[in-house]
């Protein structure tokens, strides 16, 4: 196949947006996070302007490309999530917890509460 054309590039649209929005969608279960996967995945098909073997060549290199913005939004979103949670549990802990320092055979001793 020769190099990627604006012509060839509308029919790789025309041809495998439907089946890269399905294969995003399984993962993400958003249709906006979807298509905007979609959508960033030909733009870079556009950007790479880059010689394909065949037009199967174009549709792995797609699906792969799909794929790993999938990875990385989830990635991000655990991470992200994570914390939130992690920084939630920790505030209400604070706020449910009394701590008090005793002296017990003549060491501090740091003693916590549940209110």
């Amino acid at each position: 196949m020769k190099q990627l054309t604006d012509e060839i590039f509308e029919v790789m649209i025309n041809k495998y947006h439907g089946i890269l929005v399905s294969i995003a969608y399984s993962y993400m279960r958003d249709n906006f996070y979807a298509e905007d996967i979609v959508q960033e995945s030909f733009i870079k098909l556009y950007r790479a302007r880059k010689r394909f073997e065949s037009e199967e060549h174009i549709k792995n290199w797609l699906i792969r490309v799909t794929i790993v913005r999938i990875s990385i939004i989830l990635t991000f979103f655990f991470v992200v999530q994570r914390n939130y949670i992690d920084e939630e549990v920790k505030s209400e802990m604070d706020k449910n917890i009394d701590t008090t320092i005793i002296i017990k055979n003549g060491l501090l001793v740091l003693k916590y509460m549940i209110t």
